[in-house]
């Protein structure tokens, strides 16, 4: 029986070359499907279907490791046969041993601009479905999703049929074969996790998708294939604390504790992402993470110890008014003054990152200066700890800091600061008027509309880094592109426009 199936579309739109994911239920797109006249080796008798119409019609590809396989296809005329809420067709491929595997739509034209994203365990009867771990463009413009430490097994690929996704497809599989069971995968070699009190800074990875086979936990529901990692911590001071399991790739979660590797269970539950247990002061004990192979598979997730929430909380922090956000300028804005809500008893602290929460510096007090700041956005968190503070360098990542006491937590959420450069336009000179920045899917481009002129022209990123300076004469109607073809990164631009001696012209630019 399958417990939960979630379809997952990746998406390109027209212009921009950005990956989402929508989780759908089923599917429902604006506009209609183009259907097209079937031809070629695929028309049967259902209707003018195409042989794999139904999952248990796939050819079955057997994909070796370390290798690839490629094949061709047609979705015209695809129904919906297995209730998706759209129609589509059928590949599948098998592997005799972990792998990591790609499914490519390479080469295939016209295009696919849309393709699920999923596999599913199981046809006719489905079992499991198996979430990607990240999708990526051909140099042509279709679709590679990646499916991590797949377990050997069967596994089908539906092949979506809508507009922009129809007709004849090209489909390589390329397996990557998996490494050795992880060290923790036996009882004895369990990693050492601590009890932290803010997950959001002490999160470990863990992956059980190439453990090997063990013996039902005592919660389990069927007595065969379970996947199992293993852990220990050592409680403290605490009588309870709070196991969480952020999942990645992995199904059918369960976690089970015990008072040593062949000691009694003390805890076992399945199908949660936090599990409260009691626990006794000054005691060791071993946690296993499994996943219920009957109907889900192992793969990656996170695990956190903590105690329950308590007397250390950073809390929330706001800007004095109470917003999460504010526009300052560097040249001459005013002090921005921050508040940090919490009942925590330890030290409080605010800490200044930039957007990709990299450390700048440690907040003397509760106010900001945005001009001792470059152009771009920035984040400012609250700290709950006790002792001292470790890994607060400049150029560290957030995640990175620790505390010499028993308390550390982080808000759960930061105040964003955009930092500009507000500079006044003389009468005479640059004007607003004088240039148009377009965006495009292949970055900004910049054209001139004001008299000949020499400028130089500065882009920085949301760091405030500089990116691009050039110096150029322009006439009416000059245009060009400010970064090489597809050197954008996504995100906040700040373009800055100097000539004849006035005043800086700064306009945003957003690459999507």
């Amino acid at each position: 029986m399958l417990r939960t199936l979630n379809f997952v579309l990746a998406v390109m739109t027209a212009l921009s070359p950005v990956m989402a994911q929508l989780e759908l239920g089923p599917l429902t797109i604006a506009g209609s499907v183009r259907p097209r006249a079937l031809s070629g080796p695929y028309a049967v008798s259902r209707g003018g279907a195409p042989y794999n119409d139904l999952c248990e019609n796939a050819v079955v590809r057997i994909l070796p490791p370390d290798g690839s396989v490629t094949l061709t296809g047609d979705n015209t005329g695809s129904t919906d046969t297995e209730e998706f809420g759209n129609p589509v067709s059928w590949e599948a491929f098998t592997i005799d041993t972990c792998a990591t595997v790609t499914v490519s739509y390479c080469g295939t034209a016209p295009l696919f601009e849309l393709v699920y994203s999923i596999l599913i365990v199981g046809c006719p009867d489905f079992i499991a479905n198996v979430q990607n771990n990240g999708t990526e463009l051909c140099t042509d413009g279709n679709w590679v999703v990646t499916y991590e430490s797949l377990p050997a097994g069967t596994y089908h690929v539906p092949v979506l049929r809508i507009a922009g996704a129809e007709g004849p497809y090209t489909m390589t599989f390329t397996s990557d074969v998996c490494d050795l069971p992880p060290l923790n995968d036996i009882c004895v070699n369990a990693e050492l996790l601590q009890v932290v009190q803010d997950c959001g800074l002490g999160t470990v990875a863990g992956n059980n998708a190439n453990a090997v086979i063990n013996g039902a936990p005592p919660c389990a529901t069927t007595a065969s294939q379970f996947q199992d990692v293993w852990y220990q911590f050592e409680s403290g001071t605490n009588t309870e604390v709070v196991i969480t399991v952020d999942p990645g790739t992995i199904g059918d979660i369960g976690v089970e504790v015990r008072e040593a590797c062949a000691g009694p269970s003390v805890f076992c539950a399945v199908s949660e992402t936090s599990y409260t247990v009691a626990v006794a002061p000054g005691t060791n004990y071993r946690v296993r993470v499994f996943s219920n192979n009957d109907f889900g598979f192992g793969g990656t997730f996170g695990i956190c110890i903590n105690p329950p929430t308590g007397v250390c909380d950073a809390g929330t922090v706001t800007i004095a008014d109470g917003g999460t956000a504010i526009t300052a300028c560097m040249n001459g804005g005013d002090p921005i003054t921050f508040q940090q809500e919490t009942v925590s008893s330890a030290t409080l602290a605010l800490v200044l990152t930039d957007a990709e929460d990299t450390i700048v510096s440690l907040l003397s007090g509760n106010v900001l200066d945005p001009t001792a700041l470059m152009p771009g956005e920035y984040h400012v968190w609250g700290l709950s700890y006790d002792g001292d503070l470790l890994g607060l360098g400049a150029g560290l990542p957030l995640g990175g800091i620790s505390a010499t006491g028993s308390c550390l937590d982080l808000s759960s959420a930061p105040v964003t600061v955009t930092i500009e450069i507000c500079a006044g336009l003389q009468e005479t000179g640059l004007s607003g008027g004088d240039l148009t920045v377009i965006t495009t899917g292949e970055g900004p481009y910049f054209r001139w509309n004001g008299g000949q002129q020499t400028i130089g022209l500065e882009l920085f990123d949301a760091r405030g880094a500089l990116v691009v300076q050039r110096t150029l004469t322009v006439l009416p109607g000059h245009g060009l592109a400010l970064m090489p073809l597809g050197a954008a990164a996504a995100g906040l631009y700040m373009l800055r426009v100097t000539g004849s001696g006035a005043p800086p012209l700064v306009k945003r630019v957003f690459v999507p």
